[in-house]
């Protein structure tokens, strides 16, 4: 392989343009998604009330669930993500495999790119189609990336500050309607509503609507300091989304 193929192929002289509070836009965005829409009510009809514990639970076992990959991260810079950590560790056998498994579920991006649609065209009073709407989306998206990942964090960013204002608000303005004693008394017997099986059937589902913080770790290779920034992020991102989700619940 010449010299100029191997700078090609290599990560080694991408810019180093993420810092802290890109990553954690891109951490805190990864996480708000689908699932506070679609898991929220399965956890109410598991636990009730008790489903704001229930999120926070999840949140900390996301958390753990991900440890191998905060600790390792944490001493080295794995620049291509979860894919180095597979060819570090397990070798070119397991890299393929784990390759080919990420190509194939990377086809799931589409759902994102239909789900915006099918929320645009509540909002759209003339309505369209749906997959016209995803394909422009999904797009749009997808050549953003051809500027660069800087230009993406500034996209994020501006997304993340909207997300976290609406769900903020959402939970501010709907706080002062909760009676708080009655909330956590138990008188309509509301609160564990399925006793501790319930309680942890719904910690699984809302686990699962706290992760995603992980994907930054496909981009170390352009974090600044991603041997410090990157564990600290995926921990504090994921806590303090399952609270704030905890809240609006």
């Amino acid at each position: 392989m010449s010299d100029n193929s191997k700078n090609l192929s290599s990560t080694k002289d991408l810019k180093r343009v993420l810092g802290f509070w890109d990553l954690m836009a891109v951490g805190i965005g990864s996480i708000i998604g689908s699932g506070i829409m679609s898991l929220t009510g399965w956890g109410i009809d598991e636990t009730g009330r008790s489903v704001c514990i229930a999120f926070v639970i999840g949140g900390i076992i996301a958390v753990l669930a991900r440890s191998p990959q905060i600790f390792l991260n944490s001493v080295a810079r794995f620049r291509g993500g979860d894919y180095s950590m597979v060819g570090t560790f397990l070798g070119p056998r397991w890299t393929g495999t784990y390759s080919m498994i990420a190509l194939l579920t990377s086809v799931t991006l589409c759902m994102y790119a239909l789900s915006f649609a099918e929320y645009a065209l509540a909002l759209l009073p003339t309505g369209g189609s749906q997959k016209v709407i995803a394909l422009v989306v999904g797009t749009l998206f997808f050549v953003l990336n051809y500027f660069g990942v800087d230009l993406m964090a500034k996209i994020q960013n501006l997304l993340v500050i909207v997300l976290l204002i609406s769900l903020t608000m959402f939970a501010v303005f709907g706080l002062p309607s909760v009676d708080f004693g009655t909330y956590f008394s138990n008188a309509d017997g509301m609160f564990l509503s399925d006793g501790i099986g319930g309680f942890l059937t719904a910690v699984a589902y809302l686990g699962f609507a706290t992760g995603g913080a992980t994907v930054i770790l496909g981009v170390s290779a352009e974090c600044k300091n991603p041997t410090k920034d990157i564990p600290f992020v995926i921990i504090v991102s994921t806590v303090s989304v399952a609270i704030l989700y905890g809240l609006v619940a």
